[in-house]
């Protein structure tokens, strides 16, 4: 009986073939997924009072002709995320994000690598209680940005000074250092926007409704946490939106 020969290179070719194959694939698949993760998004922060970008030292008007000059404004915005049917899709790799007024290249930045594809935005106006019970941090969460009162009330999540004018009576100094971590008086806010663009967001915080409210019902001067403090916390939820050309 002569014995055929096994021909191992018969069934070792299909499997190169496939292997090849499983490769291209694979490649194919991490390229376009790059070309749809490689892409970026400007954000701004454009805070505004009746329709009027915000200058220090400027003289302001409100939507029922109140004159304001807004001396001071630093706040900070956390965990900012883009999602898609309510799935995040990237989130930003700097957590905690100090804006100071003072500084303009704080109100903009890049979010590089992201997924283009989203139709929410989510963020935190302040910062969360671990942050605050981590103590005096580094960077954004440095002591020496004015922004964190003691290991006892943590960080001021939004602080705004300035003054009313008034002719008859004298200009009228308001000071807001809003912030508080502890229950029942947390005043951290959680912002979610339905998203109108894709490589480009404005982000406008009009904080006329919030000084309509404020200078009528409560006090001028808000420097610690507590009941107020919360209170006018609040009324920052609504004061976000869009830039609308």
């Amino acid at each position: 009986m002569i014995k055929k020969e096994f021909n191992l290179e018969k069934y070792i070719r299909p499997i190169e073939k496939a292997f090849t194959l499983a490769i291209r694939l694979i490649f194919m698949f991490f390229f376009f997924t790059q070309v749809s993760f490689g892409q970026t998004v400007q954000v701004s922060f454009i805070p505004v009072i009746n329709k009027s970008e915000i200058e220090l030292n400027k003289e302001l008007v409100l939507s029922d002709n109140q004159k304001i000059t807004i001396t001071n404004l630093r706040f900070y915005i956390s965990k900012f995320q883009l999602l898609k049917n309510e799935k995040v899709q990237s989130t930003w790799n700097k957590e905690h994000h100090l804006i100071d007024l003072r500084q303009q290249s704080s109100l903009k930045w890049i979010l590089d690598s992201v997924e283009t594809d989203f139709d929410k935005i989510k963020f935190q106006l302040g910062l969360d209680s671990f942050t605050n019970v981590s103590g005096a941090l580094t960077g954004d969460l440095d002591p020496t940005k004015g922004m964190y009162w003691t290991w006892q009330s943590g960080y001021i999540n939004l602080k705004i000074e300035g003054f009313f004018i008034n002719s008859n009576e004298g200009n009228k100094i308001f000071e807001y250092h809003l912030g508080g971590y502890l229950p029942p008086f947390q005043t951290i806010q959680h912002i979610s926007m339905l998203s109108n663009s894709k490589k480009e967001m404005k982000i406008v915080l009009d904080f006329d409704s919030f000084f309509l409210s404020s200078k009528t019902e409560y006090k001028a001067r808000v420097m610690s946490p507590g009941e107020n403090a919360q209170a006018l916390s609040r009324l920052l939820l609504n004061c976000f939106r869009f830039y609308e050309e």
